[in-house]
């Protein structure tokens, strides 16, 4: 059975049925938080779909909150909505749901200091 039967039929769009088999890899652990999607042209190939409707499957998933997108980094993976100890805060619509307080979530780096 193919993924596209798995899920409700009641959605029309392949496109929608898309996004929610994404979804569905993401609550059930399948993807993890901040982990990459493949790239949408790899994910039309994988779920067998036009770019477009990659395109549009990403899109509906960033409406949702579920992934965000850094330009010319790649789509995310969010924090669970429901877990109240990960939250990426306020977001900058902008910048695909990216958080506008960039410096809490980066990771540390120890910058070594010239030798005087």
């Amino acid at each position: 059975m193919s993924w596209i039967h798995q899920l409700d039929s009641s959605l029309d769009y392949v496109y929608k049925k898309m996004a929610e088999h994404i979804e569905l890899r993401i609550k059930s652990g399948d993807l993890k938080p901040y982990t990459a999607l493949p790239a949408e042209r790899r994910l039309a190939e994988e779920y067998g779909v036009s770019l477009g409707t990659a395109r549009r499957a990403t899109e509906l998933l960033r409406e949702r909150q579920v992934v965000f997108t850094l330009r010319s980094k790649g789509t995310f993976v969010t924090n669970s909505p429901a877990d109240p100890n990960l939250n990426l805060g306020e977001t900058d619509s902008r910048q695909g749901g990216f958080p506008t307080d960039q410096a809490q979530h980066a990771p540390l780096a120890v910058v070594p200091t010239p030798d005087a």
